[in-house]
C-alpha cells in the first residue's frame, strides 16, 4: 500500500519537530551561558526524576534530557514543571536556573 499524503505529513512534522528542539537547544544554552556545540546530537529523552525534585513546591515535573556533553559543553536537561515554571539543570540532576 502507498500512503504519499501521509508520507508527506510525516516529513512535515518531523522537519516541525526538528525545529523546535533546536529552539529549546538554543534557549537553554543561552539562559545557562553555554556556547552550543554544533555537532551535538540534540534530543527529547525523558529523565527519570528524583523525590527532591518533586518536593521542591512547584508541583510534579517532567525531566527532559535536550542534548549531551561534548568537549565544548556539558549536558542540559529542561524541567517543566506542573506550577508553570521551568528550570535547568548542567548537567541533568544539577539545577542551574529555575523561572520560579
Amino acid at each position: 500500500m502507498d500512503y504519499p499524503e501521509d508520507t508527506q505529513r510525516l516529513t512535515r512534522l518531523a522537519e516541525e519537530v526538528r525545529g523546535r528542539l533546536e529552539e529549546i537547544a538554543q534557549i537553554a544554552a543561552r539562559i545557562g551561558g553555554i556556547e552550543l556545540d554544533p555537532n551535538s546530537v540534540r534530543k527529547f529523552a525523558p529523565r527519570p526524576t528524583s523525590e527532591t525534585a518533586e518536593d521542591q513546591g512547584h508541583g510534579s515535573v517532567t525531566m527532559v534530557e535536550i542534548f549531551d556533553a561534548t568537549a565544548e559543553h556539558p549536558q542540559m536537561c529542561v524541567g517543566w514543571w506542573s506550577d508553570g515554571t521551568t528550570s535547568l539543570d548542567s548537567p541533568c540532576g544539577h539545577e542551574i536556573y529555575h523561572s520560579g
